[in-house]
């Protein structure tokens, strides 16, 4: 082999291993940019958990494809396509719901993610996103990925609680959750779109959420009025 075809062997070795190294190099700079899940439910904590008790008045649809059980109940009406109440939420306690009326209301309050009846036609669903948050760091088999969700960019975060599979898409910028899908024994059970608006210039809270279920293909729609932050004195 002749000396130049030694040097342009080398050149050539040269030439693949830096391209090899900028590889290597790239890959290992865009998995150190994943954050922690701590520090993502920190972010979440400051831009999107108010440190502030708040209430809201929250308008709530339902719809169901006909023939399901909800749009039969809806029919005959022992559950209400619609329902008004005001949310408060309490840093220490999390959301309590209470229904709008005249008239007096003797059923104690609601807690967290819970369906609250109060009267045949009454359904009350409420989403409480700070203990969602707390708990997402007791998950197991956690996986952090970067995804695009409505062009922006989140952090796609999958992990398991008992039987309940998760799948939470937090906004890489503004820190609040945008979708929750829950699995439930390796079946789909809901799906959940969460909007926001920026209040006080402090938080991001829900300005609209939207939950589909999948076992009945029915939506219940959530439009939040203004939040009357009641800060620390």
């Amino acid at each position: 082999m002749s000396t130049r075809q030694k040097e342009k062997n080398i050149r050539t070795g040269l030439i693949c291993f830096s391209f090899v190294t900028i590889l290597l190099s790239y890959s290992m700079a865009w998995s150190q940019n994943i954050p922690s899940l701590n520090s993502i439910v920190r972010n979440v904590v400051k831009a999107a958990i108010p440190a502030e008790s708040y209430n809201v008045s929250v308008v709530q649809s339902i719809s169901a494809p006909s023939g399901t059980v909800v749009a039969q109940a809806m029919s005959k009406g022992t559950l209400s396509s619609q329902t008004t109440f005001t949310v408060t939420y309490n840093p220490a306690s999390g959301l309590s719901t209470k229904k709008i009326s005249k008239a007096p209301q003797k059923t104690p309050l609601s807690r967290s993610n819970q369906i609250t009846i109060t009267q045949p036609a009454d359904v009350r669903i409420t989403m409480d996103l700070s203990k969602l948050a707390q708990k997402v760091t007791t998950w197991q088999n956690v996986q952090i990925s970067s995804d695009k969700l409505a062009g922006r960019g989140h952090w796609k975060i999958s992990g398991q609680d008992g039987a309940t599979d998760y799948i939470l898409w937090v906004d890489s910028v503004n820190n609040y959750i945008s979708k929750i899908i829950l699995n439930i024994k390796g079946q789909k059970f809901s799906e959940s779109t969460i909007n926001y608006r920026y209040v006080n210039n402090k938080y991001w809270l829900p300005s609209t959420i939207v939950i589909d279920h999948a076992s009945d293909g029915s939506r219940v729609t959530q439009n939040f009025g203004t939040y009357n932050i009641i800060s620390k004195p």
